[in-house]
């Protein structure tokens, strides 16, 4: 078995840093903690391909690197990560001797035993019909926002991810739990799609896309594939239907509608949720004249704290998951949020004025006066 190259560290460690959200490093199949490496001198100027896999998910991402002898070898991901990540030298270098491979980091030697990489998955295969393009970082900020709104549901496992839909003039990324959604849109002329994302697919895009680049998205069956200029990342779709009637949550009318600036908001609710207990962050909200928002702890006493914002309309008293709010208000530095009243027993929707295809979504919580 051959295999020599010299590599610099930097680009290295960028490369296995995406790997450590694929790789499992307790899966029961060992080579599932694997990286596979494979340096071709045919492939100018992206020579050395890192794969790696835990059976659903499987990401490619290549570098450059100098390549003394060609080959491919496995070698596990987690550890190679630290001991790139913790050399420091510029360049790392790597040369298979039999089943050993050692790893040269300048002041000092790994040796470490490979695995068959024959045994190592084979990449799926997926059509070239385009599901959609965007840009990497409108994309980065699109999954970020939403995710926040999935679930962890063993039950409702399509509720664990994001659903991307489109319809023909717009595409849509929703999430949610049962108890919020958040919606991103955005105008395109691509064909009729549906697909679930899991969330580990999710958490890896987030760790993959680092710059300004276009992503495309690929879909075929119960598979979904993007690809940039670095990487290609392959994904089983989450099997199930997503409610095909959640579009209906949206409510047409409006009875009040409050602003604030973010940051007010944010540390009003930070602060009043001080008392609120671990088991129930429910605080009370009153939109008026005067908006407030109160807890009450039976063990420690109440709180009440006056809202610098605005509000117009009818009067309304209900409960929030104080979180539930922070996890929306904490994704934006400053700008001004606004909340929508649509009656009683009816979703509070928030949008922030920066953003106006992002819509999140939260049921209030019925209180007695």
């Amino acid at each position: 078995m051959s295999f020599k190259i010299k590599v610099k560290r930097t680009d290295f460690m960028e490369a296995l840093r995406c790997q450590q959200s694929v790789i499992d490093r307790k899966a029961t199949q060992p080579i599932f903690s694997h990286v596979k490496l494979t340096a071709n001198k045919q492939n100018v100027g992206k020579n050395l391909n890192i794969e790696g896999s835990d059976g659903n998910l499987m990401l490619q991402y290549a570098i450059n690197c100098e390549i003394i002898e060609e080959g491919i070898i496995t070698l596990p991901g987690h550890i190679l990560y630290n001991l790139v990540r913790k050399s420091n030298k510029e360049f790392i270098s790597l040369e298979c001797n039999e089943d050993i491979v050692t790893i040269d980091y300048g002041s000092g030697t790994f040796k470490l035993s490979v695995l068959d990489y024959e045994s190592f998955p084979q990449i799926p295969q997926i059509s070239e019909n385009l599901a959609f393009h965007i840009s990497a970082l409108e994309f980065l900020d699109c999954i970020k926002m939403i995710k926040i709104a999935m679930a962890n549901d063993e039950i409702r496992v399509h509720f664990n991810g994001i659903y991307i839909e489109s319809d023909g003039n717009e595409i849509r990324f929703v999430a949610t739990d049962g108890h919020r959604m958040a919606m991103f849109t955005k105008s395109s002329k691509f064909s009729e799609f549906n697909m679930i994302l899991s969330r580990k697919s999710v958490e890896t895009l987030c760790a993959l896309i680092t710059s300004e680049e276009e992503i495309k998205c690929y879909k075929e069956n119960n598979q979904v594939r993007f690809t940039s200029k670095n990487f290609s990342f392959i994904s089983r779709l989450v099997n199930g239907a997503f409610p095909a009637n959640y579009k209906n949550l949206i409510p047409n009318s409006i009875d009040g509608i409050f602003q604030d600036s973010t940051d007010n908001l944010k540390e009003s609710l930070d602060r009043i949720s001080i008392l609120s207990s671990q088991l129930s962050k429910i605080v009370t909200v009153k939109l008026s004249d005067q908006s407030t928002i109160k807890c009450d702890n039976l063990s420690y006493g109440s709180g009440e704290e006056v809202l610098s914002g605005t509000y117009q309309g009818s009067e309304f008293n209900f409960g929030i998951d104080c979180n539930i709010w922070l996890d929306f208000l904490r994704l934006f530095d400053d700008g001004n949020i606004k909340l929508e009243y649509h009656g009683q027993n009816k979703p509070i929707l928030m949008r922030h004025e920066n953003y106006a295809n992002l819509l999140y979504i939260a049921m209030p919580i019925a209180i007695n006066d």
